[in-house]
């Protein structure tokens, strides 16, 4: 479930820039925007990023060397910034000298009253709780809400601004979209915005009062615990006519909300009373109060193996029970119980480093359970291959040979990559199969009240070297710059990492996650001119010349 935009080079120099930053900042500007979206959808000329003001103390001794520089906002002009001068939210904003990175870092000062973010402009009637504004992608990377953004973004109303607004308004739901509409309205009721964000909430209450719940069929029943062997419902015929190719992105949200809302009606709720996840990648999830939907997006098969892999996962995993699974408009949906607690990503920023510890202790003990189920039962319910690691020799070294034919990667750097996937490929028969999540992660785990972390989504499974979760999970860590997890993980998982080839395997395991994010960087992003900005190309190379985050393992 990782954004794309992630990866792009401004924002992984933003990272980095931000490690040692201990208050809070947000990505702003087109840039959240683009992690709203999941696209870097037009050039943008720097970064922006938010700040407390109450915090420039901070910053002035966070950033020391280069010192940043204060702008002007209307001619752009800079100046030395003294850090005992006086200062005010909005207009005033710094710039990090250009010399010390390749993209230009503009921070802006913003104005908070307690746990509240003020809008500067007005008299501080606008404001809106930090945890509400707050969005994080999957490796804890912050940036402000969209109603945020777009409220920045509406008195200007530049070519880029209108661009920003048009391809995210119809994606708000519900809350945001009447806080931008009522914090728009109350400064300008004539804003052009308004007659389109109207018309869309309109549309919604529309559609939830509709017929379309009292058509859902119910899924056929099977002797199995699992969908039957069509997948599809064999009595009923379905009651969302499948969306065309010309269909809208606003017809498209709006026909998926409409088979969420089905789906949810056969648990006596609906999508008014649940909440959506924003940042799901393979699925459209929702959380109602007890009981969670996924809505396949990435076609067939990956949920149905998952229903039917279910009854075979160790109770000690914690994996929660499945409720219901069947086909709606040909994407296939399943139903779980909801456990108490919350994302285990989603609760990292706020927890104490030891907690973190223990959370992801508790994770690893669980994958450990997870690796003792029935390799036969697993392969019988299709968990023999996954997206993320092509673990077929031949087929993982043409896919690295077409990405240099293409000039994605050097030759000399191609042919380094190749010959530690033969070495890994070498060491793989050295390791015991086992039951592997693929995408363990905290993201994909939930934290309960008693510190258990429970893995979740495991529509990717696959039988692979019992290692294999490993990568991953040390990636995560390495991407939160958690070292002292990450040395506790690899004490409880030494029995592991001491095993003949494992240094090998993990490499390997590293370069073909990062082939398949290559892979998937060039299938969704339209400007692939600029290859500079592609950050699993930085990866591959850092694995080649020996300076990937892997050395902090080995």
């Amino acid at each position: 479930m990782q954004s794309l935009v992630e990866d792009s080079t401004p924002l992984v120099i933003v990272r980095d820039l931000f490690r040692s930053y201990a208050r809070p900042y947000w990505v702003a500007g087109g840039w959240a925007v683009d992690l709203f979206a999941q696209r870097v959808r037009r050039p943008h000329g720097d970064v922006d990023i938010a700040v407390l003001y109450r915090d420039v103390d901070y910053l002035a001794e966070t950033f020391r060397d280069p010192r940043p520089v204060l702008v002007h906002p209307a001619t752009g002009e800079r100046r030395e910034w003294t850090p005992d001068e006086e200062l005010r939210p909005g207009p005033h904003g710094f710039v990090i000298p250009d010399d010390s990175h390749p993209c230009p870092i503009t921070i802006m000062l913003t104005a908070s009253d307690g746990d509240e973010w003020v809008y500067h402009r007005g008299t501080g009637n606008v404001r809106r709780p930090h945890t509400r504004m707050t969005l994080t992608t999957e490796r804890g990377l912050p940036f402000v809400g969209p109603e945020v953004a777009l409220l920045y973004k509406s008195p200007m109303l530049r070519p880029k601004d209108w661009q920003d607004f048009d391809d995210i308004h119809e994606m708000l739901d519900d809350e945001r979209r009447e806080w931008l509409i009522d914090n728009i309205a109350h400064r300008r009721p004539d804003h052009p915005w308004l007659p389109r964000l109207r018309r869309t909430a309109q549309r919604r209450r529309n559609s939830l009062t509709g017929s379309a719940v009292s058509a859902f069929p119910q899924p056929a029943r099977t002797n199995g615990d699992g969908p039957n062997h069509t997948g599809r419902d064999s009595t009923t015929p379905l009651a969302v006519p499948a969306p065309s190719n010309a269909e809208t992105a606003e017809q498209a949200t709006d026909a998926m909300q409409a088979r969420v809302d089905q789906i949810l009606a056969r648990f006596d709720t609906s999508v008014a009373r649940a909440s959506r996840v924003p940042f799901a990648w393979s699925n459209e999830v929702w959380l109602a109060e007890e009981v969670v939907v996924r809505v396949g997006k990435l076609g067939r098969n990956s949920l149905s193996r998952e229903v039917a892999l279910a009854r075979h996962i160790p109770a000690g995993v914690g994996y929660p029970a499945v409720l219901g699974y069947g086909i709606i408009d040909d994407r296939e949906w399943m139903a779980s119980a909801r456990l108490p607690g919350r994302n285990l990503h989603e609760t990292w920023p706020e927890l104490e480093p030891a907690v973190r510890k223990d959370a992801v202790g508790d994770l690893w003990s669980r994958l450990q359970v997870l690796h003792a189920t029935d390799i036969a039962a697993a392969r019988a319910a299709g968990c023999t291959s996954t997206r993320y690691y092509d673990l077929d020799s031949a087929q993982a070294h043409i896919g690295l040979a077409e990405l240099v034919d293409r000039g994605a990667l050097e030759v000399s750097i191609g042919n380094r990559l190749a010959a530690l996937l033969s070495e890994a490929f070498e060491a793989i028969p050295l390791a015991p199969l086992a039951l592997n999540h693929t995408d363990a992660a905290p993201g994909n785990a939930v934290l309960t009240p008693s510190g258990q972390a429970i893995p979740i989504d495991l529509e990717s499974a696959c039988v692979a070297p019992v290692d294999l979760d490993l990568e991953n999970l040390f990636r995560y860590l390495h991407y939160m710059a958690d070292q002292a997890t990450s040395n506790h993980i690899a004490m409880l998982a030494a029995d592991l990492l001491n095993r003949p080839g494992a240094d090998a395997r993990l490499r390997g395991y590293a370069i073909l996650r990062d082939l398949w994010a290559l892979r998937r960087w060039f299938r969704q992003t339209r400007d692939t001119t600029d290859l500079s900005t592609c950050a699993p190309i930085q990866r591959l190379h850092s694995h080649a010349t020996g300076t990937s985050w892997l050395h902090t393992i080995f």
